[in-house]
């Protein structure tokens, strides 16, 4: 091989390389551009041998299928506005589904719900998602407590009920906690986010980090279970394709005993930081600017059919009551035109 004439194109683009040169074999390397997930990725390697012959070899490798942001979901690194996370809370006098799909209701009540035992402030802001109901001599639970083994930047807990996010006369079961915020990304690449929770929790993002808007889910674990001091426990990827500031949220849940939730991002060093740490990937509470206005909810047409269904269309997130006073929960699914059957005891109303 004639080391000078060798090329090499990756997804239809060059690639500068080195070759090494050895007695039996040549190593070509190259450092790749951001790949596009789940594709086949065509590379071509051309070269001439010591004789001026042309070579050409072909192949093609698939990329692992891990969530891509969407970069028209961002705006420039400049645009954040203060540090920090939105966090709310809702919490319930009475039992629920210790899933997902429960905390999503749940977070969806709305004031006046008699299950309700307590719900936090609507202006609440915290630095980081790092929360404990028992924070202890050792910092607290999960990998960021005061002489945890795994490497993690030690941050002591805070306490639910101390910052305003559950019952203060002692009730530490049956609540759920949303976080939005807008996380700054430097640079593209894949990153790799965690999160340590007692019980279940969900990371998504999308145009807005809300419930209707967040659109790609990123991180899920649904159901009980402890949270360990001594391991990452719930660890997932996502492609950054463009820098810019994106939309999160985040929801935390709690069933009965221990309660804690931590949320952090893992470099390639293995170490770990809590999401807006000094170290890790910055957090803003908003945006200088952003991409649209969200509209206002409205149910803007209602129709029938000869079957005597309900057609209505609205922007919004569509909800529905057994009575005109609620409870109202999201209609889980439910898309504008949204099509159903009418019945006695069926409100709606879109939030």
């Amino acid at each position: 091989i004639d080391p000078e004439t060798v090329a090499a194109t990756v997804n239809g683009e060059t690639v500068d390389v080195a070759v090494t040169v050895g007695e039996r074999e040549t190593e070509v390397t190259g450092v790749m551009p951001l790949l596009p997930a789940n594709t086949q990725i065509p590379v071509v390697l051309t070269y001439e041998t010591t004789d001026g012959e042309f070579q050409r070899l072909e192949y093609a490798f698939a990329t692992e299928d891990i969530p891509t942001l969407d970069p028209s979901w961002a705006v420039g690194l400049e645009e954040g506005t203060e540090r920090g996370f939105n966090v709310r809370s809702v919490q319930w006098k009475v039992a629920r589904g210790n899933d997902t799909a429960s905390a999503e209701t749940q977070l969806a009540t709305s004031a006046g719900d008699e299950r309700i035992l307590f719900q936090s402030a609507d202006d609440l802001v915290f630095e980081v998602i790092n929360f404990n109901r028992d924070v202890d001599s050792d910092g607290g639970k999960g990998v960021f407590r005061g002489g945890a083994p795994v490497e993690a930047r030690e941050i002591a807990d805070t306490n639910f009920a101390e910052v305003g996010l559950i019952d203060p006369n002692g009730n530490t079961d049956n609540f759920s906690i949303e976080a939005t915020t807008y996380l700054a990304f430097a640079e593209p690449g894949i990153y790799t986010m965690g999160v340590n929770s007692d019980d279940g929790f969900r990371v998504t993002s999308g145009l807005f980090p809300t419930v209707k808007d967040s659109t790609l889910e990123l991180g899920v674990f649904s159901g009980s279970r402890g949270a360990p001091n001594d391991v990452f426990q719930s660890t997932f990827r996502m492609v950054v394709p463009e820098p810019g500031i994106y939309p999160f949220r985040f929801i935390g849940y709690q069933g009965i005993g221990g309660a804690s939730m931590e949320w952090y991002s893992i470099d390639e060093g293995e170490t770990a930081y809590l999401i807006n740490d000094d170290a890790g990937i910055p957090a803003f509470v908003g945006r200088t600017r952003d991409l649209v206005t969200e509209e206002d909810p409205e149910i803007t047409s209602i129709s029938t059919d000869e079957a005597g269904k309900v057609t209505l269309e609205y922007t919004g997130t569509l909800q529905s009551a057994p009575a005109v006073t609620g409870p109202y929960t999201d209609v889980v699914g439910a898309n504008s035109p949204y099509t159903f059957t009418p019945a006695e005891n069926l409100f709606m109303r879109v939030q």
